[in-house]
């Protein structure tokens, strides 16, 4: 059932769901990303909005194909984001 611009679902599924998280996702104006706790932080998603921030596609990024996330980081940061990264994780934020 549709009215105007909005389309109702009845019953939504994982597709349904899945499909307006993805569209949302690619028109924010920011990086959304999911990446594995490993050495590298391994990128396993990342959004179109990492070309703008990083200068790098998402397939560049994704299981660290041209560069790893960890690689982005100052080095003169990175001690601080890991320790950061790993206290965030130790209390499930």
């Amino acid at each position: 059932m549709s009215k105007g611009n909005i389309q109702y679902i009845n019953s939504p599924n994982k597709f349904n769901k899945e499909h307006l998280l993805e569209m949302l996702l690619e028109e924010l104006n920011c990086m959304v990303y999911r990446c594995r706790n490993d050495d590298n932080w391994t990128i396993e998603y990342a959004s179109n909005g990492c070309h703008e921030l990083t200068g790098y596609s998402p397939g560049e990024l994704l299981y660290n194909i041209r560069i790893s996330f960890k690689d982005l980081i100052h080095k003169d940061d990175l001690k601080r984001v890991q320790r950061e990264v790993n206290t965030a994780i130790l209390n499930n934020r």
